[in-house]
């Protein structure tokens, strides 16, 4: 599971110039949006353990909690239901969350920026 997402953001990352006027060109959200997700997902699991329910309150909890905070980044959803599912301590919020996310925010500036017409990031919050 964890491959197929990081493949994702690894897409949407790459094409983010598509969308140049969109908030997908700002990386406050990608790094905040899984923190803030993965810290609400270890949370909902110390608070509920692990059953069914759980696990989906660790999702919408991780998207309010996105919203609040206006770093919303769809995938961060699923850091919520995965810290949860797998049933987490707060070590998963530095490794591997927050180290995967500052890498692929480095590989997006880095592919990005080596044609001369892209300009990744617009916004760096």
């Amino acid at each position: 599971m964890v491959k197929i997402k990081g493949g994702k953001h690894c897409l949407i990352l790459r094409f983010r110039s598509a969308y140049p006027r969109s908030s997908r060109r700002s990386i406050g959200p990608i790094i905040g949006g899984h923190i803030i997700s993965a810290v609400t997902g270890v949370i909902t699991y110390t608070l509920f353990g692990l059953s069914w329910w759980s696990a989906v309150l660790g999702c919408a909890f991780s998207i309010v909690a996105m919203l609040l905070t206006k770093t919303t980044h769809p995938p961060g959803g699923a850091t919520g239901l995965i810290a949860v599912w797998t049933q987490q301590s707060l070590s998963f919020i530095v490794a591997p969350v927050a180290i995967g996310a500052v890498i692929l925010v480095i590989v997006g500036i880095i592919t990005n920026n080596l044609s001369p017409r892209r300009n990744y990031p617009k916004y760096w919050i």
